[in-house]
């Protein structure tokens, strides 16, 4: 029989990894498992019908297999959210901003089931339909950030349509090829939230700048940005998806190609950026409060930044609240991005949608 250490190994071979991630699941269970005996205790009826789904009898290692159960589902479900368009990821079903995170769950899991995998996701709909809402959002608010840490991935490729927020889910699952292990050990720790877009191609993308949930490793086009401060990372990320920050990383590209630019590894320390260590505590709080608003919002891609309302209140938030400059600086930004918008290395003389009108 496999342990937790043994099936998160299976996914991830570097040892701290696998050291942490399994700890990480175990003590998301337990913290799972006090809810549901806390559960037995005030709501006497709702555990009994559980171990009745699980065959067992109503004990506290059944509520244990039970938060397992909705775990293994939870950590599958991250998984499957980067292969289905129609999966979304978890912080978009049940994470702090979803009102119902019980009901979306259900749904969630429900379209999943008419893709397939009953033998994860039956159960643990089942267990899930049983719980009072309250103490169903208690525990997948334990287990949501313990399924994202175990699903330790790589951010590897382009996917445009995958591309549009700030937040980027991980497309790759990463494994270590035998007689590699010290070399994993050496890349592991570089591992990131922030990730820099080293093939920008303005007509399809939207970001310079990605991050993800929880440090992944960075792949040859998402290499990764590591700060001291994790603060800095929500600083970056707004700062480079600005008006500012993008033409920053136009500037010192290559633009070999209409509409495409590169960056070497070579240059990338050389990139101009807010310099993040220059700003106050109140300054990283305020970007943090900017990164949480935009996270979730669409944005088209760069070659119409002067045209999209985000791109446009990102740079508002950005000049304005982040660095003190007032309405006429920022309306000078948006004069710049209308200009660098109309610039030939960036459109490609790709057609500007009809509907595509100026966002001041």
């Amino acid at each position: 029989m496999l342990t937790w250490r043994d099936l998160i190994s299976l996914v991830s071979v570097p040892q701290k990894a696998v050291e942490d991630a399994a700890t990480a699941l175990e003590q998301g269970i337990e913290r799972a498992a006090l809810i549901l005996n806390e559960m037995a205790q005030l709501r006497p009826f709702i555990t009994p019908e559980i171990a009745r789904f699980l065959g067992m009898d109503d004990v506290p290692q059944t509520r244990r297999m039970a938060g397992a159960i909705i775990a293994n589902a939870l950590v599958f479900h991250q998984r499957i959210s980067g292969l289905h368009a129609n999966v979304k990821p978890l912080h978009l079903v049940c994470g702090p901003g979803v009102a119902n995170p019980q009901g979306t769950t259900l749904e969630a899991w429900s379209d999943i089931l008419q893709i397939n995998y009953w033998a994860i996701f039956a159960i643990a709909k089942d267990i899930l339909e049983q719980l009072p809402p309250g103490d169903a959002a208690r525990i997948l608010s334990e287990l949501r950030e313990t399924a994202q840490q175990i699903d330790a991935a790589g951010l590897n490729n382009h996917h445009a349509r995958r591309e549009a927020r700030l937040i980027c889910e991980p497309d790759a699952q990463l494994r270590v090829r035998p007689g590699r292990e010290s070399r994993a050990a050496e890349l592991w720790p570089t591992a990131s939230r922030a990730h820099l877009n080293r093939d920008f191609t303005f007509g399809s993308q939207a970001l310079a700048v990605a991050f993800t949930e929880f440090a992944s490793i960075g792949g040859t086009v998402w290499p990764n940005i590591g700060f001291d401060d994790n603060r800095f990372d929500y600083a970056f990320a707004v700062w480079g998806n600005s008006t500012l920050g993008l033409l920053a990383y136009w500037w010192h590209s290559s633009r070999q190609q209409s509409s495409k630019a590169r960056m070497t590894r070579l240059v990338i320390p050389y990139l101009p950026t807010l310099d993040l260590r220059t700003l106050t505590a109140d300054q990283l709080t305020t970007a943090q409060a900017i990164f949480d608003d935009f996270r979730d919002k669409d944005l088209l891609p760069a070659y119409l930044a002067d045209a999209d309302p985000n791109p446009a209140e990102l740079d508002r938030r950005v000049i304005c609240d982040l660095l003190g400059f007032n309405d006429a600086v920022y309306q000078a930004v948006r004069r710049l991005a209308a200009k660098w918008c109309a610039e030939p290395s960036v459109h490609g003389g790709k057609p500007r949608p009809q509907t595509a009108q100026f966002a001041a």
